[in-house]
């Protein structure tokens, strides 16, 4: 068992995958396993920004949480994919909206959902695929993380 600096328990490893360039990585199945154990429904998390996201609902494809009066649902494969993707960087709430707009962008057409950016690295921080929140969220200065290379689990222990 390992006690993320959240205060979650993750009570076993990841299962890894191979992708198309051959870079050992997480499958979605596994992603998403991962996150139903970290953040059970009910869940309270805070924001870097201020307020909280709740989980709401877990399914095979989807988390759903609540973020003030919004409901918004995320793919697993989405946030698994911009894991991937991201997978030994520093990546900012810009990088995502630009990487996946239609998942990370209130502004994109089809619209996807900004709060998804911090939602993001706070459920990559929960099972310990990244490092902390930095940044204020603000122009100039968005939040961002480093994205772990390795799904080492390493983590500090409160």
């Amino acid at each position: 068992m390992r006690l993320l600096r959240a205060g979650f328990v993750v009570a076993r490893p990841l299962n890894c995958g191979v992708i198309r360039s051959a870079r050992e990585t997480m499958n979605s199945a596994a992603f998403a396993d991962a996150v139903r154990e970290a953040l059970p429904e009910g869940t309270v998390i805070p924001n870097p920004g201020g307020g909280t996201s709740t989980i709401v609902r877990h399914n095979r494809s989807h988390i759903s949480y609540r973020r003030g009066a919004s409901s918004i649902s995320v793919r697993f494969a989405d946030s698994c994919a911009a894991y991937s993707y991201f997978r030994g960087r520093r990546v900012t709430s810009t990088d995502l909206r630009r990487y996946q707009p239609f998942v990370f962008d209130s502004a994109a057409r089809p619209a996807g959902h900004s709060c998804n950016c911090t939602f993001m690295f706070t459920v990559l921080n929960a099972i310990g695929l990244c490092g902390p929140i930095e940044g204020s969220g603000m122009r100039g200065d968005p939040f961002a993380v480093q994205v772990f290379e390795k799904e080492t689990h390493e983590r500090a222990s409160k």
